[in-house]
């Protein structure tokens, strides 16, 4: 039996399959509920809190064997939820099917979505909400604005912030920002192809280390990354030092994450080289055969 988190939603169902059917069973935690609501505002009552983080605790417990996103994840656990045998947990980065990743021209792609040809594109898609924190990227696109850097950057998707993030760029007169409303989905990675720096964002509140997923989307196709995180993740230190795949930064340092994009807009070099590490590190590390053999060695 293989499940995902948050537990809440299958209490019960791992001693259940253990019990009657001698299955092993395997947890995939990606997401440390309730304390990522709690950070976030939606969990405010302690009561409640108390209740659901015990529910997950006694649900860890069930399982044979516990797969976390990185070291910062296992140490999470282990110090916050009682009980859990350290010998059970182990490492189970992210996955995706690894498909070769064919050339686009950049140019009409640019022209199709009415995007600047001599501007170094730094783009942003997804979610928009306040997990993400994105006033960091608006504050680094006006110092980037008034520092005038050859600079544009790219919002893709929709979310409760979009809205206001752009009523902001436009009160500001920040003419380096574009937002696009839709992208079809089989285009969106054609667009990112056609971009040079690929931006991640999350919000300084959160408590509980994370790999985000969007690191994937541009790992693919060869992208460095530009990272603005919170202080307790340790994806900053990973694609900085282990994957050497771009730069990170700790939400709300706007001068220091200008620095680093700087750096990157005016090295071509260093961006095409951090792109070959990311692409390397996802063909090596997060193939669904890694992911596979992980799992299935509880049997």
């Amino acid at each position: 039996m293989i499940a995902n988190t948050p537990c809440v939603t299958i209490v019960g169902l791992s001693n259940f399959f253990k019990r009657n059917y001698k299955a092993k069973t395997y947890l995939v935690l990606w997401d440390f509920f309730p304390f990522y609501l709690r950070d976030l505002g939606a969990i405010r009552n302690k009561l409640f809190f108390w209740f659901f983080q015990r529910l997950e605790n006694m649900m860890y417990r069930s399982f044979d064997r516990i797969g976390c996103m990185t070291k910062g994840n296992i140490k999470f656990l282990l110090e916050n939820f009682s009980g859990v045998d350290p010998s059970r947990v182990e490492i189970l980065p992210l996955w995706a099917k690894v498909k070769t990743v064919e050339p686009v021209d950049k140019e009409f792609i640019r022209a199709k979505y009415k995007l600047p040809m001599d501007k170094v594109i730094a783009v942003y898609g997804g979610a928009m909400s306040i997990v993400q924190e994105l006033e960091n990227i608006l504050d680094l696109a006006k110092l980037s604005f008034d520092a005038k850097d050859n600079v544009c950057f790219l919002f893709i998707g929709k979310g409760t912030e979009r809205e206001r993030l752009e009523n902001r760029a436009f009160n500001q007169g920040l003419t380096n920002v574009i937002f696009l409303d839709y992208v079809p989905r089989e285009e969106y990675q054609s667009v990112v192809q056609a971009s040079d720096i690929g931006l991640i964002s999350l919000s300084s509140k959160l408590s509980v280390p994370s790999f985000p997923s969007k690191s994937v989307d541009y790992f693919k196709v060869s992208l460095p990354i530009l990272a603005s995180l919170d202080a307790v993740t340790d994806f900053g230190s990973i694609l900085q030092n282990d994957i050497k795949a771009g730069f990170s930064v700790i939400a709300g340092n706007s001068q220091l994450l200008h620095e680093k994009l700087t750096k990157l807009a005016l090295d071509p070099s260093l961006r095409k080289t951090m792109g070959q590490a990311g692409r390397r590190y996802y063909e090596e590390r997060l193939t669904v055969e890694k992911a596979r053999e992980t799992i299935t060695s509880v049997l």
